[in-house]
């Protein structure tokens, strides 16, 4: 393998690093976030992640959440 190899493995092994320590700190984010809104909530962070995933869901105009609800209400 020539230099300029080694060199380019080497900086991309060191950008690697920093992004395995970037969703490190993204995921202890998220983690504080919802766990913020359990407490506010009074529910259990599973909840609050169902929750969370949903609202993304239905916000981002998925056919499925609405499906979902329609099918929920008629259940009932």
């Amino acid at each position: 393998m020539d230099e300029e190899k080694v060199v380019r493995v080497k900086e991309l092994f060191g950008d690697y690093l920093d992004l395995l320590d970037n969703r490190k700190t993204i995921s202890d984010q998220v983690k504080e976030v919802v766990d913020s809104a359990s407490t506010t909530l009074n529910v259990k962070t599973g909840v609050v992640r169902k929750l969370f995933t949903a609202m993304k869901k239905k916000m981002e105009g998925n056919e499925e959440f609405d499906e979902l609800k329609d099918l929920m209400e008629e259940l009932e």
